[in-house]
């Protein structure tokens, strides 16, 4: 649960794999994928390139 504009804000995400899977069936290819990475304030990156 988070918070968005004073309002409780509930968000979920994909599994992995299903990300990987819409990225292929777009024409995408996974160049780099951190999870909580610490670089980056402990968020999840997805780095893809339109191939």
């Amino acid at each position: 649960m988070g918070n968005f504009g004073g309002e409780p804000l509930y968000h979920a995400s994909l599994d992995p794999a299903e990300y990987r899977s819409l990225l292929d069936r777009n024409g995408f290819r996974v160049v780099s994928h951190v999870v909580e990475d610490p670089d980056c304030g402990g968020h999840t990156i997805w780095l893809a390139q339109l191939i």
